[in-house]
């Protein structure tokens, strides 16, 4: 009974090894437009949140620059790792050679502890921000070390992945691994054999998995685009070619100038602090005698007067860049 259409025997000594690789053409064509969607999605989202935190000033805060790094991490697994590790996964056979096949196995691993890092980078950043808000932040100067210290280590870590990294052939294929040093009686070879049908199903599964591992490139830009009235702007102007992309008056100022907004805490805190000093039964009796001498005589001083009556304390907040124009003035008394 001969072999089906998609399955080639590969002899190799005295095994008959099958390569069951070779997956019908529609399904292979589904695979490539779903991997082909993870290329185009994560490069060009993360290519864009660079662009976004780059180009425009006021994004230059240390989160955004550590946001920057792992956009940098994403970007690279997903346009050298993604594809390369799709076309290995669905014909079982290295086509790149061995240079690539060692930056192959390297390159992934170090941006997984790039990302790792940047992330631990922002929970720090953010408790440091939080809990000790007087603190200064860090300078340009630190961030930048502090990123190369992440890339630093991520190589280090990642180095052993790379020199251990070899191809081999196997009758008409070729492998990419890492073969790590082993003494001459444990040194072994796995050659998988298995039925069709469990084969096609493992082959499947896996490059389900991978799938959704290489998806998780392209997520990041997603949220930062849905969360952040910023970089929202910032996208919508790097495709406001598109025809269903509008780009309003507000967004256009979105990125040139720093928001300001009414700290309406600071002021109520303010103003208790106010109320308390005017309830004072000293005061008030000194306020009450003074009010008797003249009303006209009293100088006033930031919303108190000199003598410490409570006044009338007005907030006002001017933003050019809202679109319902200047907020009106808050009124507490």
């Amino acid at each position: 009974m001969s072999e089906p259409s998609n399955v080639s025997n590969i002899p190799v000594g005295g095994w008959n090894i099958t390569n069951q690789f070779v997956q019908p053409v529609w399904l292979l064509a589904l695979w490539t437009v779903a991997y082909s969607l993870v290329l185009f999605v994560s490069v060009s989202g993360n290519v864009i949140v660079i662009w976004i935190i780059l180009a425009h000033k006021p994004m230059r805060t240390v989160t955004n620059y550590f946001l920057l790094n792992l956009a940098l991490a994403d970007t690279s697994m997903a346009a050298f790792n993604s594809f390369v590790n799709f076309v290995y996964a669905a014909h079982g056979d290295w086509y790149f050679g061995l240079v690539y096949c060692k930056f192959h196995n390297f390159l992934p691993v170090t941006a997984v502890f790039a990302s790792i890092y940047s992330m631990v980078a922002i929970a720090v950043d953010r408790y440091m921000a939080i809990i000790h808000p007087l603190k200064p932040r860090l300078s340009a100067t630190v961030t930048r070390s502090v990123i190369g210290c992440i890339w630093g280590m991520a190589v280090v870590l990642a180095f052993p992945l790379c020199y251990y990294s070899t191809t081999r052939k196997i009758g008409q294929r070729t492998l990419c691994y890492v073969y790590w040093p082993r003494t001459a009686q444990d040194s072994f070879m796995l050659v998988p054999h298995c039925s069709g049908l469990i084969h096609i199903l493992i082959q499947q599964v896996y490059l389900s998995v991978l799938w959704l591992a290489m998806s998780s490139t392209m997520y990041n830009p997603v949220i930062y685009c849905c969360l952040n009235s910023r970089f929202r702007t910032g996208f919508k102007r790097a495709m406001r070619c598109c025809p269903f992309v509008r780009l309003s008056e507000y967004d256009q100022m979105e990125l040139r100038s720093a928001h300001f907004h009414i700290n309406r805490q600071s002021s109520i805190y303010t103003l208790t602090r106010f109320e308390s000093c005017s309830a004072d039964p000293h005061n008030d009796r000194s306020d009450r005698r003074r009010s008797q001498g003249g009303r006209h005589g009293s100088i006033t001083h930031n919303g108190v007067n000199r003598h410490g009556t409570r006044h009338t304390l007005l907030t006002h907040a001017s933003y050019h860049g809202n679109p319902r124009g200047s907020t009106s003035a808050t009124e507490l008394t």
